[in-house]
């Protein structure tokens, strides 16, 4: 009894443990300034993902080649041909037809939709600057492009501050009517918590098992079982005709 508890505790103290690690905050800083940079921080742990470092390679030692006899070709034994096993969309689709297509489809955009609606919500945008200098040569052409600019960005940030957690944000949009090419810059910095996105991926795993996987396979299952009763009928006939010929 004492062994099973001790068990107990340590598996409790290992799960605790490990719940505390993904319960620290992940960070994801995101710029572009001519150039795209990415860069991860968790906990102690910091990884520059852009740009890449670049490794680089040794020069390999090129070895003398031996020259070898040629070798005898034997014949090649003639390879049957394998018999191809029939497409599990194809045989679903035979026996559920458009519906239970439908169906699985409608299922898994739903619950694609809840983890990531789920995962938006539990993101927080800490920093959120943007910065865009409009300009295309032309001022006519330089004021139509502002106007189309600021009413695609400043809905689009509203919805975003709206509809998630946002700290800090600040857009900027100019136009320049000097210059002969747009720029533009971005600082964002999100953070999460690992433990949600955990919780959220057993949740979607659990959900396209119970609501799609084992419906197609039930899909699929329904093919062997209609597939054999038209075996068992068109087989009984033959026995039926063999015994009148036996009598």
């Amino acid at each position: 009894m004492k062994v099973f508890l001790i068990i107990l505790l340590v598996l409790a103290g290992i799960i605790a443990f490990i719940c505390c690690i993904l319960n620290i905050r992940l960070f994801v800083q995101f710029d572009y300034e001519d150039k795209v940079f990415l860069k991860v921080r968790w906990a102690f742990l910091s990884f520059d993902i852009l740009p890449a470092s670049e490794k680089k390679k040794k020069p390999k030692k090129e070895k003398p080649k031996e020259e070898k006899p040629p070798e005898e070709k034997k014949p090649e034994p003639e390879k049957k041909p394998k018999a191809k096993k029939p497409n599990p969309m194809q045989v679903f689709l035979n026996n559920e037809g458009l519906n239970g297509l439908y169906e699985i489809l409608y299922q898994t955009c739903q619950a694609l939709g809840g983890f990531f609606g789920k995962l938006l919500r539990k993101i927080t945008i800490e920093q959120l600057y943007f910065s865009l200098r409009v300009s295309e040569g032309d001022a006519a052409e330089t004021a139509i492009s502002y106007g189309k600019t600021c009413a695609a960005v400043f809905p689009m940030l509203g919805y975003i501050c709206s509809h998630m957690r946002v700290r800090k944000y600040d857009a900027e949009i100019t136009p320049d009517y000097l210059a002969n090419h747009s720029e533009g810059e971005l600082h964002t910095l999100l953070s999460f918590r690992p433990l949600a996105l955990t919780n959220g991926a057993v949740v979607l795993v659990f959900r396209l098992l119970v609501h799609v996987l084992i419906r197609f396979l039930k899909g699929i299952k329904t093919s062997k079982t209609s597939a054999s009763q038209p075996a068992q009928a068109a087989a009984s006939p033959q026995t039926n005709s063999s015994k009148g010929g036996a009598s």
